[in-house]
């Protein structure tokens, strides 16, 4: 159990280098903002600084996009809600940032209400310090997008759930599951003769 925030830091907390997002599209069309974040965050890193943390109780991972300039930031904590202090010295020298901050709402909490989630953005620099609130079971993802002429600001893109059954993480094995037909006869189906 967690809120929304911290399933998006463990995008960035836990190495994987094939992200998933297996749920029904129905619920990615309640809350498309966050769902910008699993877009946008990458699947292999150029590098990797953790922050602070305290095995089982708390963790903050900053890594750098390999194909870009971007940093991203995610800060998970046990069932005990915390305040930490980051400062952004990870962050390249003489740049400007957009960070995309995406974080636990003021009535968040894992058990009581796990989809409170506030999403803002702030220009940060290296050496800036952020103070993360974490809710109790919380986290918070960060992408600091790096200043330059050619980026502009994009509003999050919406995606065309309503008419997709299959669900999104899950269409990889949607052709699969066409091809064995019903669950009865099994994945094994597949490599009978014919």
């Amino acid at each position: 159990q967690s809120t929304m925030a911290k399933q998006l830091a463990l995008y960035v907390v836990i190495y994987r280098p094939i992200q998933m997002a297996a749920d029904l599209p129905e619920n990615y069309a309640r809350f498309p903002g966050p769902l910008q974040f699993i877009r946008d965050v990458p699947v292999d890193w150029a590098d990797t600084r953790v922050l602070n943390g305290e095995v089982g109780d708390y963790a903050t991972i900053a890594r750098k996009d390999r194909n870009s300039d971007d940093w991203y930031l995610g800060s998970v904590t046990d069932e005990n809600g915390r305040c930490l202090q980051v400062t952004l010295d990870f962050l390249d020298p003489g740049r400007g940032y957009t960070a995309e901050i995406y974080r636990d709402g003021a009535a968040a909490d894992w058990k009581a209400n796990p989809h409170s989630i506030a999403i803002e953005t702030r220009t940060l620099r290296r050496g800036d310090t952020l103070e993360l609130w974490l809710a109790p079971g919380g986290g918070q993802a960060i992408r600091f997008v790096a200043d330059t002429a050619a980026r502009t600001a994009r509003a999050p893109q919406q995606l065309p759930l309503a008419g997709n059954r299959v669900g999104v993480g899950r269409e990889l094995f949607g052709g699969m599951r066409r091809l064995a037909g019903g669950a009865e006869q099994g994945a094994c189906s597949l490599f009978e003769d014919a």
